[in-house]
């Protein structure tokens, strides 16, 4: 007999504050093994107004194509009109500029996936300036 007893947190860290050289990490549960599915992990980045532009630098990316989602997108509330980009698969740009102060992170895998891929990997900076 099995038993569903839903949604488990694997979301650690979901607020993270960049600030004057600071690098910060953020990889999917379990990376770089298998993630699990069932997620619906979100994360609030934030930065100062002297650094106005967020950079994600895309170390490594590997998700179930058109099944499991990583979106990002500005400002705190999580709508589609908020939405700067949205991926899936094993690709994605080396990296993206987000011209926010305030940006959200969101992974999502279906529930009872079964899944060979790693998730992702990237490292996150607040800049002076674009690019």
């Amino acid at each position: 007999m099995f038993f569903y007893i839903g949604f488990v947190d694997y979301c650690e860290n979901n607020h993270i504050e960049l600030v004057e050289d600071n690098i910060q990490e953020l990889q999917s549960s379990h990376f770089p093994l298998y993630y699990p599915g069932d997620l619906n992990c979100i994360w609030h980045v934030t930065t100062s107004e002297s650094y106005p532009y967020i950079m994600i630098h895309f170390e490594s990316v590997s998700m179930h194509p058109n099944v499991d989602f990583f979106t990002v997108g500005v400002g705190s509330e999580i709508t589609d009109e908020s939405r700067v980009f949205h991926l899936t698969g094993v690709s994605a740009p080396r990296m993206a500029t987000i011209n926010a102060t305030s940006a959200w992170i969101r992974l999502q895998s279906l529930p009872f996936n079964y899944n060979p891929f790693q998730g992702f990997y990237l490292k996150l900076q607040g800049e002076t300036k674009y690019g």
